[in-house]
């Protein structure tokens, strides 16, 4: 079973201001290119906060995010908690991914999969992770069911995988 959950996380005023100005502006293809980054920026700081909670809990999650700005900053919020994790994205090299997919899997402290959505949403499964948490969302919901289903999947242990998308209110993750 998979179990969904949608979170209201903080996010920072003035960018939200800067969403709501784009969302406005009708009729300019890049606008909503921008908001959706903005929105991810935005999402940072909650994103942290709600990330410390689950990192005292020391249990493993899978942490998926699209723009490379947000996975670079969660990615130094991981080192500077001193949390063993790996990270994918669209640059791992092939080989290197089955190395940090197989550490994931088999390392009790590596408690953190940070994961570009579009470079893995298919074709890796890390089931010892029973928790799956977005921090920004896709356009496309085929996607997202594909990227929690890196966890959801045979060998998973747990009878419930968790998700849980973390949005910002009047961003365009509030959906």
């Amino acid at each position: 079973l998979k179990k969904r959950t949608k979170i209201e996380i903080e996010c920072e005023e003035e960018m939200v201001k800067m969403i709501k100005e784009k969302k406005n502006e009708q009729g300019k293809t890049l606008c909503m290119g921008e908001a959706y980054k903005l929105t991810g920026l935005s999402k940072i700081k909650g994103v942290k906060m709600y990330v410390t909670n689950l990192l005292l809990n020391q249990q493993k999650f899978i942490l998926f995010a699209h723009h490379r700005t947000v996975l670079d900053s969660l990615e130094e919020f991981l080192q500077k908690k001193h949390t063993a994790y790996i990270r994918i994205d669209g640059d791992t090299d092939i080989q290197k991914r089955f190395k940090l997919v197989e550490q994931f899997q088999t390392s009790k402290q590596c408690l953190v999969a940070l994961l570009s959505i579009n470079a893995t949403a298919t074709g890796i499964t890390l089931t010892s992770a029973a928790m799956v948490v977005f921090a920004e969302l896709s356009w496309t919901p085929a996607i997202m069911i594909q990227a929690e289903d890196r966890a959801h999947r045979i060998g998973q242990k747990n009878d419930t995988v968790d998700v849980r998308y973390l949005y910002g209110r009047d961003t365009l993750s509030c959906r």
